[in-house]
């Protein structure tokens, strides 16, 4: 008997702590601090390219912008005929050797004539040599002209060939006269040489085709011409650059 009721005394003993503990528990506690980050993700793939959108409207008209220069002076088309008359003048060469020459142009009634061909019929094609009167000729041989126009041949010997110029500069004066330069350069060390420059002059006129040639001698140094400079015939410039 004394063992059942210890035994009963135990359980309601344990049932009372049990009891106990259940009403002592407290309120939940405040939040704790957030944890730290943890690390990025991997990128994820390039999503598709949105639609173009709507073309937005046009924006206002800027300022005019101020007025250009004025142009020159128009003028008028000058009547003129076939055929065709060239002549050359007023050389210059200066310290370097850059050589500059007047070229007057004319149809074969004296008409001035436009070498461009916009303000008369048929433009005035020109081709030009440039030579010097060395004394000492070539190889030791008689006094011959050494050309600056030339170009190079590629032959058996690679050499120096005369050749015709094209390819210079034209500055208009007035009508039918142009100032030509050229590109290749005389040699200030033959100033005292005598010294040629030839045209060779093409137009075409309603079908027509006619050639002029033209030459003039001059010493860069202002001296007199040596005996070779004699005039130069068409027939002789036509040998070299046709009729």
């Amino acid at each position: 008997m004394v063992h059942a009721a210890c035994r009963s005394l135990s359980i309601l003993a344990i049932a009372a702590s049990i009891t106990l503990l259940a009403g002592c528990a407290g309120d939940t506690g405040p939040t704790g601090a957030a944890g730290p980050s943890g690390p990025s993700g991997p990128v994820g793939s390039t999503g598709p390219v949105g639609a173009t959108g709507p073309v937005g409207s046009t924006g206002p008209t800027g300022a005019t912008g101020p007025s250009g220069p004025a142009g020159l002076p128009g003028q008028n088309a000058w009547v003129v005929g076939p055929g065709l008359q060239v002549s050359l003048s007023d050389v210059t060469v200066d310290a370097a050797g850059l050589t500059s020459v007047t070229v007057t142009l004319s149809d074969g009634a004296g008409a001035p004539l436009d070498r461009t061909g916009l303000l008369t019929v048929g433009p005035v094609a020109l081709a030009f040599t440039y030579a010097a009167l060395d004394p000492a000729g070539v190889n030791g041989g008689a006094a011959a002209y050494a050309p600056y126009t030339n170009r190079v041949d590629d032959g058996p010997a690679t050499a120096l060939q005369g050749a015709v110029e094209t390819a210079g500069t034209f500055a208009p004066l007035d009508q039918g006269r142009v100032r030509y330069t050229f590109v290749a350069r005389g040699d200030p060390a033959r100033a005292a040489f005598t010294h040629r420059i030839q045209v060779s002059a093409a137009r075409t006129f309603e079908g027509l085709r006619a050639v002029a040639n033209a030459a003039v001698h001059f010493r860069p140094d202002g001296g007199a011409l040596a005996s070779r400079a004699e005039p130069t015939t068409e027939a002789a410039c036509a040998a070299c650059h046709g009729a």
